[in-house]
């Protein structure tokens, strides 16, 4: 079972934003997301990578890398969601999409300014096993961050 992590592409549109919206089945943290809104964010701001296995997605994950929207840490790539579809959970997939925002990190440093990635994960265990250390900042939502080397 190989896995390919590739950039979202606009045929992709609508299989990421219904794992999308099963993450959010009532509440939207930041208003409501629609396929609109989805599209058009991943052109300007929101960059957005899939998990493929054997020509299905399986999963994506999402980041803003610094200097775009408002984020409060000037030096830091943001994973918002992650999210792996039920049948492939337990296979890599998460691990891999996260091991592709830290190498994006790591190949953009200088240019993107990154120092670190930070996430509010849930699953604790998951983050820290890839080497993802809890912020000391009790004050941020950011509970995890990752340091760019």
């Amino acid at each position: 079972m190989a896995i390919v992590i590739r950039r979202m592409e606009d045929g992709d549109l609508k299989e990421v934003f219904k794992m999308w919206s099963s993450l959010y089945k009532e509440h939207e943290p930041c208003g409501t997301m629609t396929l609109e809104r989805l599209q058009t964010s991943s052109k300007i701001w929101l960059n957005i990578y899939v998990a493929e296995i054997e020509g299905e997605i399986a999963g994506f994950i999402n980041f803003v890398r610094p200097g775009f929207h408002n984020l409060p840490l000037e030096d830091s790539i943001y994973v918002g969601e992650l999210f792996v579809k039920p049948e492939y959970r337990r296979r890599g997939v998460g691990k891999a999409l996260v091991k592709k925002v830290i190498q994006l990190g790591r190949e953009n440093r200088d240019k993107w300014k990154a120092t670190r990635i930070v996430t509010n994960a849930e699953n604790k265990a998951f983050w820290e096993n890839l080497g993802f250390t809890p912020m000391n900042d009790s004050g941020s939502q950011w509970s995890h961050e990752y340091l760019i080397s």
